[in-house]
């Protein structure tokens, strides 16, 4: 009796540890032939953390996984069927630069220009990377464009986020800068970077970890509306 009944025990743990041993097997094969390089999930199928913008700021920090605009297989740098070279997967970028002959401070204006970059889940993220880099990167620039944020040295950006339409960008240092004419354009570069997405309809920015305030820039010497009513950082599409 004692040796049938061990038999059957040995039996039954033999067909549950089977039937675990197939259950991983298959979890497995899931994960990495139905998971691997979706969105979300790396090459083995685990969960990519890295698409999420976590800052360790002291501010109120909203995880966001942005997806727009759409991913694009193109060729070449900049997605025009030009230039030799794989299909890749990337997303192109549309980065706001400046040029003359606009209403924009003394008489400039906006031009998006189309950049190409690896493949990202968070495009408003890197867009704003991608304009505070550019100084870094001026063969970027093209003839008659300029990108007036990379003359400020003093102004870095740390983070964005996005909740219901609302675009908070936090940047640290001083709007120190070329002169009076530029912070018009300085504005409406860092505005429209966020703006130009289909999921904003407004930016709100932080400077210092406070929304700026424009009256900082006023030198009416009281007879304006500065300081009795601030002029906060915030634009509208």
């Amino acid at each position: 009796m004692l040796y049938n009944l061990s038999m059957k025990t040995i039996k039954y743990i033999s067909l549950i540890l089977l039937v675990i041993v197939t259950s991983i097997i298959i979890l497995g094969i899931y994960k990495f032939n139905y998971l691997a390089n979706q969105e979300g999930y790396d090459v083995d199928g685990n969960v990519n953390d890295d698409v999420l913008l976590v800052e360790n700021l002291d501010v109120n920090n909203v995880d966001v996984l942005e997806r727009e605009p759409s991913q694009y297989t193109c060729v070449g740098e900049f997605c025009d069927g030009s230039g030799d070279g794989d299909n890749v997967e990337r997303t192109v970028l549309q980065i706001p630069l400046i040029k003359d002959g606009g209403t924009i401070g003394c008489g400039a204006d906006i031009f998006f220009a189309p950049h190409a970059i690896a493949k990202t889940l968070s495009p408003l993220h890197e867009s704003y990377k991608l304009l505070f880099d550019i100084k870094a990167q001026p063969e970027i620039l093209s003839d008659g464009f300029r990108n007036v944020v990379g003359s400020y040295t003093q102004l870095f950006y740390n983070q964005v986020t996005l909740t219901d339409g609302v675009a908070k960008v936090y940047l640290t240092g001083t709007l120190y800068g070329p002169g009076h004419c530029s912070l018009p354009e300085l504005r409406e570069q860092i505005s429209k970077t966020a703006l130009y997405f289909d999921s904003v309809n407004t930016v709100v920015i932080y400077l210092n970890n406070n929304i700026y305030d424009w009256c900082e820039q006023d030198e009416s010497g009281g007879e304006g509306s500065c300081p009795g009513e601030p002029d906060y950082w915030i634009d509208f599409k």
